[in-house]
């Protein structure tokens, strides 16, 4: 009896992706060794090619003849196993899934109860605006509004690299709309849309032009520093709530 060659890091993969579809371990060892093998095994031989204990087996078997991922037969008045087609692992997974479908609603539950707790984050590197800029996305309804100050280099707007990937495609299936106060740099590169309204800084207050934005949307505010890759997250209902009346009191007195 030879196994079928194959690296240990092809049965590593095999067996983590097996328990990634709610497989034990051991069953997960107990059904690559039957799958690499052109003949039935007895418990003593799974034991040996496993590495795993005759105990060990003689309890695992029986879950894996439940999923249907291996049969019993006997031959000569001795019981062996053999494996049953990979596309059997198909009603485990819908299964998995079902189970995950069913637990999600409390999972969020406890989420959002846990959003309703004001909190700060810091994010830094690249992922830190693609990060928040997702988090917008989450955040929004269908059709909900977020607010934006913005004195971000023009240059941040001709890049993808702080979006997210398809942010954009998202975004316009959400239909987000946006109201930015920004530059009049960066209204060249950020001209209104019909989900976009853009209107500029009053330039008699100086040049503007730190390279930071500010978010508003949902329960949380956002600031942006470009140049250092930062970003702020403050999650509180009220200081989200009056950051909006402040800016829409602006955006309203804007030309």
């Amino acid at each position: 009896m030879s196994t079928f060659s194959r690296s240990q890091k092809a049965i590593s993969e095999e067996e983590t992706l097996l328990q990634k579809l709610g497989l034990s371990r051991q069953e997960a060892l107990i059904y690559i060794t039957l799958l690499s093998e052109p003949e039935s095994l007895t418990v003593g031989e799974l034991s040996r090619l496993s590495a795993l204990h005759r105990p060990t087996v003689y309890r695992t078997v029986p879950n894996l003849i439940d999923k249907g991922l291996i049969t019993k037969e006997l031959h000569s008045k001795r019981t062996r196993y053999r494996a049953e087609s990979p596309r059997k692992l198909r009603p485990v997974f819908d299964q998995l899934r079902e189970e995950i479908e069913a637990s999600l609603p409390q999972l969020e539950k406890t989420f959002d109860h846990k959003q309703e707790h004001p909190s700060v984050k810091m994010l830094e590197g690249k992922r830190a605006v693609s990060f928040m800029l997702f988090d917008v996305l989450h955040t929004l309804s269908q059709g909900e509004t977020y607010y934006r100050y913005s004195s971000a280099d023009p240059s941040v707007y001709g890049s993808t690299g702080h979006l997210p990937r398809n942010y954009k495609k998202l975004r316009d299936l959400k239909q987000i709309k946006r109201l930015v106060i920004t530059t009049s740099a960066v209204a060249k590169v950020q001209e209104p849309t019909s989900a976009r309204e853009v209107k500029i800084f009053p330039v008699n207050y100086g040049v503007i032009d730190h390279n930071v934005s500010q978010f508003i949307y949902g329960n949380k505010v956002a600031f942006v520093d470009y140049t250092n890759e930062i970003v702020l997250m403050i999650q509180h209902d009220k200081i989200a709530k009056f950051q909006a009346q402040i800016f829409k009191m602006l955006f309203d007195r804007l030309n």
